[in-house]
């Protein structure tokens, strides 16, 4: 799923919810999401680009009330993905767009990790990709 793909329906979620704060996970080194959002964006919120491979943006992310992962999932090992779900899960403090794009696992693997962790909204194939948008769970205290 390409991000010219991604980025109408994040922009609808931002625009419906008007955070305070957007975390880009996995953002990359040219922070895309964050340019192709610029002029279909109504309201304003504090951008944080996180990507662990990226030095600049390396530092651990801060919650945030809309979580965006449009390139990450689909290219990791299996350890990896729970790590990377439960950093997902820890940071998502009201909503996740995550795409999982060039996986080896098919969408019945990756479902039931996803809802383990978040409550299910709405799930969409696209082509060989697959988006969810999910709520957080409550946390327990």
């Amino acid at each position: 799923m390409q991000l010219e793909e991604c980025s109408p329906i994040v922009a609808s979620i931002i625009n419906k919810l008007e955070p305070l704060h957007v975390l880009d996970y996995g953002c990359g080194a040219d922070v895309a999401l964050a340019k192709s959002l610029k002029d279909s964006v109504t309201c304003s919120f504090k951008y944080q680009a996180f990507d662990k491979d990226v030095p600049r943006f390396a530092s651990d992310p801060l919650p945030a009330d809309i979580v965006v992962c449009t390139t990450l999932l689909g290219g990791l090992d299996y350890e990896e993905s729970e790590e990377a779900l439960e950093d997902l899960r820890r940071v998502t403090e009201c909503v996740g767009f995550f795409v999982v794009s060039g996986s080896k696992r098919p969408a019945e693997w990756w479902l039931p990790r996803i809802m383990c962790r978040f409550d299910l909204q709405t799930f969409q194939v696209v082509g060989s990709d697959f988006y969810v948008v999910v709520y957080a769970q409550p946390r327990m205290i």
